[in-house]
Formats: C-alpha cells, structure tokens, sequence
C-alpha cells in the first residue's frame, strides 16, 4: 500500500491545503498524472510524493480527516522531476500555492480526467532524460544584456538560434515575450528560418493545441519554444539557450490573480540549474539590470540602434504666458498651436502622425471648481472616467475601470450642491476629437483598449498605411508591427509625471524610447513645466545619467535592487475588519520574527496602511509594504508558514501603494 502526496491542478478554495493525501495499492512514480475526487468533484493531480503506508503509519493515525484512494492513473510520470522541483522553488520564492502554480505552470488540457487527456498522456512516453546541470553547447551561464532596437535585437535572435541548430543536433532554446502579439510576429519569422522544430505556446491557441506544443517540447522534438510567460515552464529536456525579450515589461508579472510571480525570475533560476545561457534584451535595460551590469553580475552588450530622432519639449504654460491668456477650460487645447502645425505640415507630406496619450477615456474624472469634490465609484473609491458615450440625449457617461460600473454624470456636486463641475485630464478620446476638428480631412483612428476592433487587424492597417493620425496608449507602442510614423508626440508630459510609484521615471524614459524607435521623424512632448531633471535626461538622451540619479533614491528609501519588496494586502467589504486583520498580519510577522535568526535591520515593515484605491468592488484594502534587505531563505519560509489565507502576497509589486 502507498501513501501518495498529490497537488490538484486547480485553484482550490481558501482554508483548504494546497496538495492532499491519497493511497493506492500500486507503485506510482512521482509526476504521474492521477484522477482524483475532491467534494464530489472529478480532477486531475500530480503526485509529487509517494510513500509506504508503512514508512508513515504514525504519521496516518494523526490525521484527522479520512484518506480516500485515488480514482486511477491518467499517465505515469508524466511530469518532469524538474518541473517539480521548479514549481517547488516557485511556492517558496513568491510565497503562492502548490496546486496555483501547478495551474499555472501546466496546460490547461491537463486540468479535466478525461479519456482524451489519458491517450494524450500515453503518447509522451517514453519521457527523454532530463539533462540539465551538464554542459550546454554553450559553457557561459552569466546573464548577457542585450540593448538594441526591437529590430535589430530580432536579428541578434535568429542568429543566436541559428549558431545553437548548427552546433548541436539536440540543444533546445526558449524564447518568451512580454505580449501574445510580439511572441506570435517571432514565431512567423522563426518557423521560416527554423521548419520542423518550432513550436508556440500561448492564449491564442486551443487547450488541445498548447499540449501538443508542451508534448513536442517534453519529447524534443521543438527545438526552439516560443510564447509569453507561461511559455517559461515548458518541460525542455535539453535547455541550452533562454531568451527574454524586453525584459522591462510589466507584462512578465501575473499580478492580478494567484499565482502572482514574475517570468523573468523563473527564467533566470532555470537558467542558474540548467547552466542554459540566458540573454534579456531591450530598448534600454530596468534599472535593477543596469544596477548588477554595473556591479559585474551582468554582461553588457549595446548594438547599434535604429536611428534614434532628438525630441523637442513644448512648454505649453510658457504659451500661454507669452500670448498673455489665462489658461481656462474653454481656451487649453491638447494639441498646442506649434504642435497642430507640425501635424498639418507632415499631414501635407503624407506621413503618419502617432499621437500619444497615458489615459483612455475623454478626461481623468470631473472636478468641483468650489469645492474640490470628484466624482469616485461608490464600489471601488476611484476616480470616475469620464467617456464619450455615442447618444446625442446623453453624450458623455462615466465608467469606473475597476469594477466597469457606469452612471451619467451629475448636474451638481454631490458634496456642496455647486454647479461649477469640469472634466479634469486627458484621455485619448479628447485627443481623438480635437485631432478631428483640426484636421477634418485626416483619416484617424483611436487605439487602445475600449477601441472594438481586433487590435491585430488595426495594427496591420497602421502598417500598410490606411491612417494619417494613431491616438493611443501604452496598448499602441508595439514596434513589432508598426514602426514607420514621421511625427510623434506625447500630449501630456505632466499626465504622466502624476502616476505615484517609484518606477514612474523609468517607465516615462522607456516610452519615449519606445516612441523614438517607431518614429523616423520628430519626436514632441508637451509639458507644463521645462524644470524637471527627467526632461533634461531625456533631451540628452542619457540614460545613464538617469539611473545614477534615480540609484541615490532608490537606495536612500530601500527600493530594489537595494531590497526584496513583498506587498501583503488584505481586503474585506467591512473596513473595520480589514484594519484588524492587516494588524494582527503585522503582528504575527513581528511575533515570528524574534523567532528566527535574523538581523533586526533584515526586514523592513512599512504600514498597514491603506491603499492609494482603498475600495474596489465593494472591499476595503489594506497593504503593508516587506522590505527584505538580507534573506537567505528564513524570512520568506516564515511567512509562507505563517502567513494567514486572507492575506495577499506580492514579491516585488508592479506598484506599491
């Protein structure tokens, strides 16, 4: 009789554990696939652990729960021990579930004991040996750094692909993007260069489809594997090469639903196992790469860019001053005079104009000019939006971005009974039509995600030159597909600046990168104000000059690479609950710590305190900020032992407040 430690691939509820016990009269390996019943529920586990019942007999009678037998076997060892342990490293390093990273980490095929998913497991045997830790066909296993253009790091990347082909018969590569849309345009040019042994794997394909590609991976007979994040687990036996492509991206991070971890750190400790060599490439590199290739962790590699155009600030104040006019709202126009100039001129030439902008939406939110009242979601505590909303008896609505909730907007203050109420900001649909009253003739489009028309298809117009002016947001900067505007420009410097969070100035410093690189013309910003010193960093173009001034701060408030930053947060619908719970969080953290072995200058708590958007979807939130300054693996194993269900954890944060 064997006992068997079983993880479910499945997101179980709170309060219950993260693997279960099963027995079974038979020998089964570890990462074999097994049914199982759970509260009347058919699933699918791996066995990540298999004793005698002989071996555990104390351990059974302790047990207070019964332990049932499983319902059979869908394949044996189907899973790679160094799945395994990989998702074991996972649990540990960003304080998450067994059976959520199993979710994660496995194809969503393997989640429902089917007689399709048991053929499906019978064709992966016999499972190659997993060679991980021997020498590659490369022996160099320090990060290397690449800085280019998008395009010129694509051409780095097929060489690289093709050096590895031709040096080994079996030497397998993986290469992970940020987006489906980039990982998809590789793919199309890799299987050209690379017929027979590429496969992709991502959202965009059928759960059926994305197993197979996990199967030709396990099986070796992909040699390249392309995808986004998820891509990172792929079962490659013979893992020689890892390619990251731009490495700065917020989209490397699930942040929004467990399991909360980062792709980039999975990929730099397979790397550390398999002795793969590992290259990340961007624009420019996240200050924490830039911070360890100046310490020598790294190595740097910068290729020639595209040609990268100046840009040329407007003060829109300094305007507005010199015409001796009062800003007001019915005389500030987004599109400054000198800027709708250079539009018309380029519009003349017949060139495309991107125009961009931080915010969808008509404007931020709408403001009482009495009393400072704006209008928040009563579910969520954020800012309404303000929208167009296509009806001639109501033409604007607003809509909250968290919760979608949408309400006309008030006649008067809710606070004072004023009617002095104005929209405040700028979104890309008042981009959108001031660009149209001033150039009625232009052939326009808005991109970003309220826009209804598949992204792809817009992307491609842009490309072949169907539109004169592109409005749109972060959404819209993807250089894979488009890359040939003459003019551009970024309404709203100052917009940006507003976004509260450490990293801001380096994402602004990224997006006019970005913006420089699908440009071949001019690229302008519009600002409020010329005295800030990212402006001066950004005309020089000194990226460098940027990160020493920034590292100070950062180091100064113990921001990464400085300390590990773990977010814990706690919501509830009754606020009253919720600052308990954050409290007794700390408690309990401060309580264990005096138990462990560790400096008291290692860990850092800052809070709880409440969340810049205290209310969403009707619960309170409550965060508190870790800061880890010397772990070596008993601050984390603490609070993943201690921590309590209702408590959110978030290694390294896409933002902190």
């Amino acid at each position: 009789m064997k006992l068997l430690e079983v993880v479910p691939i499945i997101r179980m509820g709170k309060g219950l554990p993260d693997s279960l016990s099963y027995y079974t009269s038979h020998d089964i390996p570890c990462g074999s696939l097994v049914a199982i019943s759970i509260q009347k529920r058919k699933l699918v586990g791996i066995v990540t652990k298999s004793s005698s019942v002989a071996e555990v007999k104390t351990a059974i009678r302790k047990k207070d729960f019964v332990i049932h037998k499983i319902d059979g076997v869908i394949g044996e060892a189907i899973i790679p021990q160094t799945t395994i342990r990989l998702l074991a490293w996972c649990v540990r390093f960003f304080l998450t579930r067994k059976n959520y990273m199993a979710r994660a980490a496995l194809p969503a095929y393997f989640s429902k004991p089917t007689s399709a998913l048991k053929k499906f497991a019978s064709s992966c045997c016999p499972m190659p040996v997993f060679s991980w830790g021997n020498e590659s066909f490369h022996s160099r296993t320090t990060p290397l750094f690449i800085e280019a253009s998008y395009a010129v790091r694509i051409d780095r990347y097929v060489r690289e692909l093709a050096e590895m082909v031709r040096q080994s018969f079996d030497a397998q590569a993986l290469i992970i993007f940020p987006t489906v849309t980039a990982a998809h345009v590789f793919f199309e040019k890799a299987k050209k260069e690379f017929p027979g042994i590429i496969a992709f794997y991502g959202n965009t394909q059928t759960e059926k489809q994305n197993a197979e590609a996990w199967k030709t991976a396990l099986l070796g007979i992909a040699r390249i594997f392309i995808g986004t994040r998820s891509a990172v687990f792929a079962p490659l036996p013979n893992i020689s090469l890892i390619i990251v492509d731009g490495e700065a991206s917020p989209y490397y991070t699930l942040w929004d639903s467990s399991p909360r971890y980062d792709a980039r750190d999975i990929a730099e400790k397979i790397s550390e196992v398999s002795k793969a060599r590992l290259i990340v490439g961007d624009s420019i590199p996240r200050e924490e790469t830039w911070y360890r290739i100046q310490e020598g962790f790294i190595k740097y590699e910068r290729l020639k860019h595209t040609s990268l155009h100046a840009v040329t600030f407007i003060d829109t104040k300094k305007l507005f001053r010199e015409s001796h006019t009062t800003i007001s709202r019915e005389n500030y126009a987004v599109i400054s005079p000198p800027l709708a100039e250079k539009i018309s001129v380029t519009l003349g030439a017949k060139k495309q104009i991107f125009l961009f902008s931080g915010r969808r939406g008509l404007a931020s939110t709408i403001i009482c000019f009495e009393c400072g009242y704006t209008a928040l979601c009563p579910q969520c505590s954020t800012p309404l939006v303000v929208h167009s909303a296509r009806d001639i008896l109501v033409p604007r609505i607003l809509i909250c971005h968290k919760c979608l909730k949408r309400e006309a907007p008030p006649t008067r203050c809710a606070d004072c009974g004023g009617a002095r109420l104005q929209i405040y900001g700028i979104g890309t649909e008042r981009v959108e039509a001031e660009a149209r009253a001033l150039f009625p003739d232009a052939r326009i489009i808005r991109c970003d995600s309220d826009a209804s028309d598949d992204p792809k298809e817009i992307f491609q117009k842009i490309a072949d030159g169907a539109y004169d002016i592109v409005i749109g947001t972060e959404l819209a900067l993807k250089p894979e597909y488009i890359g040939n505007f003459d003019l551009s420009a970024i309404i709203s410097f100052y917009q940006l600046l507003q976004q509260l969070d450490f990293r801001q100035e380096e994402r602004i410093i990224r997006t006019v990168r970005v913006l420089q690189e699908i440009t071949n013309g001019e690229l302008i910003v519009q600002t409020a104000s010329n005295e800030h010193s990212l402006i001066r960093e950004i005309e020089s173009g000194d990226v460098d000059a940027f990160f020493k001034r920034d590292i100070v701060f950062r180091k100064s408030f113990s921001y990464p690479p400085f300390a590990e930053l773990i977010k814990i947060t706690v919501k509830n619908p009754i606020r009253l609950i919720v600052e308990k719970n954050a409290l007794l969080v700390k408690k309990i953290i401060e309580n264990e710590l005096k138990k462990t072995r560790v400096s008291h200058n290692a860990l850092f708590i800052v809070g709880p305190f409440p969340a810049f958007i205290q209310k969403e979807k009707n619960e309170f939130i409550y965060s508190l900020m870790l800061k880890i300054k010397e772990d070596n693996g008993i601050i984390k194993e603490m609070l993943q032992r201690t921590l309590p269900d209702f408590a959110i954890a978030e290694v390294n944060p896409k933002n902190i407040l």
